[in-house]
């Protein structure tokens, strides 16, 4: 049991330092509208520019949610095996109190 919580303690630790680290999208799809704008500056390479934009920024939000789900359901494992843990080691507890 203390293995299971010394784990769900390092994927807590990970994934919160997870949330702290930017995240990086290699689009190359943005990368050419961006090029494609500096070397054109029209209203049509604008809008393709502001939609790649758009779709980068939804990535980042999917893998910002992601990563809090899983924070979330690792906290809630680990308050269970720490819940676990004390139930099960109340009954040696007690056993020691009368002896």
């Amino acid at each position: 049991m203390k293995l299971l919580i010394g784990i769900l303690i390092l994927v807590e630790l990970l994934l919160i330092l997870g949330m702290a680290c930017p995240i990086f999208v290699d689009n190359e799809d943005h990368a050419r509208a961006v090029a494609t704008y500096i070397q054109n500056p029209n209203p049509e390479s604008l809008a393709n520019l502001q939609d790649e934009k758009d779709k980068t920024d939804a990535i980042r939000l999917i893998t910002k949610i992601i990563l809090w789900g899983a924070l979330l359901l690792n906290s809630v494992a680990l308050i269970f095996a720490l819940i676990i843990r004390d139930k099960s080691a109340e009954p040696t507890a007690q056993a020691d109190r009368k002896g």
